[in-house]
């Protein structure tokens, strides 16, 4: 069997043996890699975390991995960016948000786009903050807990909208955000808001917002997630630490 896709986990077993876990466009494919961590490994350059990859994969024996690894060719690394803890950082935000809220392949073949989306362009440049904005985003509404922003969450109005509340699930009227109290926002990050739970994959790059926008939504929307599923994105605060250095 071949597969391709991005490794979003590498786990290791035993003394130098690992099981992969492969985000594809049809879903999750795990298999073993037996002897892949060993310094002169033949596929050890390629088993990376957020590397692009084709693998050639055979029936495997392991109760956790149906497939173990026969080949891999790395199609895409991330070396250009090694260096950028910035960026490094990201991804593995990025590669937490994934494993942690998705199992199920049909969520997966649909959060596919923006994950490789996200890694595209983060590799190419694109501000690191804004897409795990994006990203969260993006995840959130593929598993089913998009906040509504095309009208009042409480009584459906489309105008006058003034604020939004994680706690309500969506954006606010003027009235039930003083009824229902809520965070009140400018015009702008209304804008914002909307944007990131309605923009395609390939408008992954349009836009970027500053950082003290995206510091405030992606912290209210890590606030909404642990509330809803009791998930926690523990790889973010490393993001922030390393992201002032």
């Amino acid at each position: 069997m071949e597969a391709t896709g991005y490794i979003i986990r590498v786990t290791p077993y035993q003394e130098a043996n690992a099981i992969v876990n492969l985000l594809t466009a049809n879903g999750l494919v795990t298999f073993s890699a037996r002897g892949i961590l060993k310094i002169n490994a033949k596929n050890a350059s390629a088993i990376q975390p957020f590397h692009y990859v084709k693998v050639d994969l055979a029936e495997g024996k392991m109760a956790t991995a149906r497939y173990s690894l026969k080949n891999a060719e790395l199609l895409c690394g991330v070396e250009k960016i090694i260096n950028n803890l910035t960026a490094m950082s990201a991804l593995f935000t990025i590669g937490e948000i994934v494993n942690k809220l998705f199992v199920n392949d049909e969520e997966i073949s649909e959060i596919y786009p923006y994950f490789a989306a996200a890694i595209k362009t983060i590799l190419n440049g694109f501000d690191p903050f804004t897409a795990i904005l994006l990203f969260l985003a993006a995840s959130l509404k593929v598993a089913g807990y998009g906040l509504e922003v095309n009208q009042c969450v409480n009584c459906g109005s489309k105008k006058n909208i003034k604020g939004f509340s994680v706690e309500e699930g969506g954006l606010l009227c003027e009235t039930c955000l003083l009824e229902q109290g809520g965070k009140s926002l400018s015009p702008r990050m209304i804008n914002i808001v909307r944007y990131i739970f309605l923009f395609p994959a390939e408008k992954f790059a349009h836009t970027s917002f500053a950082e003290s926008e995206n510091s405030l939504l992606i912290s209210q929307l890590l606030i909404y997630l642990n509330d809803m599923l009791n998930v926690k994105i523990n790889s973010y605060n490393d993001f922030l630490k390393v992201s002032k250095v």
